[in-house]
């Protein structure tokens, strides 16, 4: 499911789902300045290998770095690749 988090007037989204899809649903809704708000995606793939490392008790060691987001529990790390999605001006 996309999430949005944002501060005053700067918006963000995350999503596992397809860019594409929730772009073209930003546009033919009409989302206000759309082309101002980052889609990030993540491989839904990643997320369910880091769900299978869920504990009753986790810590969780979290980098991105130059669009790579690095997750490690335990011994084991876990790494993906975050890809920006954006609407173009038009």
């Amino acid at each position: 499911n996309p999430s949005s988090a944002g501060a005053g007037n700067h918006s963000l989204v995350y999503t596992y789902k397809d860019p594409k899809t929730l772009i073209k649903e930003m546009i033919d809704n009409k989302v206000y300045e759309a082309e101002k708000i980052p889609v990030y995606s993540l491989d839904a793939k990643f997320l369910e290998k880091v769900a299978e490392k869920l504990d009753r008790k986790n810590v969780w060691e979290i980098l991105v770095h130059e669009g790579l987001l690095n997750i490690t529990v335990g011994e084991f790390t876990l790494a993906t690749e975050i890809v920006k999605s954006q609407v173009e001006k038009g």
